[in-house]
């Protein structure tokens, strides 16, 4: 992966005039694992799993570098990536992106109480629940 390219580049405006991402220690990570993921092979995870799609994975690219707190990932079997979340006081927040017009969003607050819902396949959807979140 290059990541001297706009929106992955640490340096001044490019020659769009658009100023570049900053990066993060945690987003390159995540970048990176997000890049492991991408060349996973059929039967990855010793079953039937199948190898991500190239626009499914630059979708979740794009919701990382957006995302200004950023999730734990992880590859599932049913051809979705997950993001985690954790406070220390127990709260827990799970998205499962998928190539659905739907995300399915698992929550635990810091009482235990559990609540499951969907959110409209986009960008602005996630941050505003993983904003909420942390409110």
């Amino acid at each position: 992966m290059n990541y001297s390219i706009s929106g992955y580049n640490l340096y001044e405006e490019n020659e769009f005039c658009i100023e570049n991402v900053i990066m993060n220690e945690e987003k390159m990570n995540n970048l990176k694992k997000l890049d492991q993921i991408a060349v996973l092979e059929d039967g990855w995870n010793g079953n039937k799993a199948k190898a991500f799609e190239k626009q499914f994975i630059l979708t979740v690219r794009s919701i990382i570098t957006a995302l200004e707190i950023q999730p734990e990932i992880f590859p599932t079997a049913c051809d979705s990536v997950q993001f985690e979340y954790e406070k220390e006081d127990g709260s827990y927040l799970e998205i499962e992106i998928n190539s659905d017009d739907k995300w399915e969003v698992f929550e635990i607050n810091r009482d235990g109480e559990e609540k499951y819902f969907s959110i409209v396949a986009n960008i602005e959807a996630i941050i505003k629940v993983v904003n909420s979140f942390y409110e």
